[in-house]
């Protein structure tokens, strides 16, 4: 699906979940002044943002007296006229969450983070999304609530069932399917070259 076939809520979600960085804005205890910053970012598996911050950064000390924030993610580098390229901004709140699914989730997206994580002053948050505001181009614009940016596994079932089985799947297509993961790169990720032997695609 290209990006013009994609709806406002998969071109969000895309968003969400494809880009590494992002740019956190908090407001700044003394006198309410915006506070914007560089953070990195993961994913949940319902595309909640996950970040790692320190307690002695400023957008830490921010939170912690109004957890209110938003996050922009940027989908517009490399583009050779960045207005025509899609962002998003998601406002909610952002709290401190040390659950074990989130740690392993944000460093399997940063691996140099191990080298911090467990620094006493570092801790991991989840960002409660509350809604968004999508900027597609060119008068694609538009805000889009919760139930529209996050996943839903539907029938009552719990998205973070996934977190026990990930692991093992994971490993499974690695070993026995490369054919799949070589059609799912190229077609899906639009990635190049093939499958090399024992070492990858």
């Amino acid at each position: 699906m290209t990006s013009s076939e994609a709806s406002s809520e998969q071109t969000a979600r895309h968003l969400m979940r494809s880009q590494d960085w992002g740019t956190l804005a908090t407001a700044m205890p003394m006198d309410g002044h915006p506070y914007a910053s560089l953070v990195l970012v993961a994913a949940d598996y319902d595309a909640s943002p996950i970040l790692l911050m320190s307690d002695l950064a400023e957008h830490a000390k921010n939170i912690a007296a109004d957890d209110r924030v938003s996050l922009l993610f940027d989908g517009t580098r490399g583009l050779p006229s960045p207005l025509t390229g899609a962002r998003l901004s998601v406002q909610g709140r952002a709290r401190r969450n040390n659950d074990d699914r989130l740690r392993r989730r944000f460093l399997a997206r940063h691996e140099d983070a191990q080298g911090y994580a467990d620094f006493g002053d570092f801790a991991f948050y989840q960002l409660v999304v509350e809604r968004g505001h999508l900027v597609a181009g060119f008068g694609k614009i538009e805000w889009l609530d919760r139930d529209d940016l996050l996943f839903s596994a539907g029938n009552g079932a719990d998205l973070n069932e996934m977190d026990k089985w990930e692991a093992g799947a994971v490993t499974h297509m690695n070993a026995d399917h490369k054919d799949s993961i070589q059609n799912y790169a190229q077609n899906l990720l639009g990635a190049r070259g093939g499958y090399s032997g024992d070492d990858g695609v």
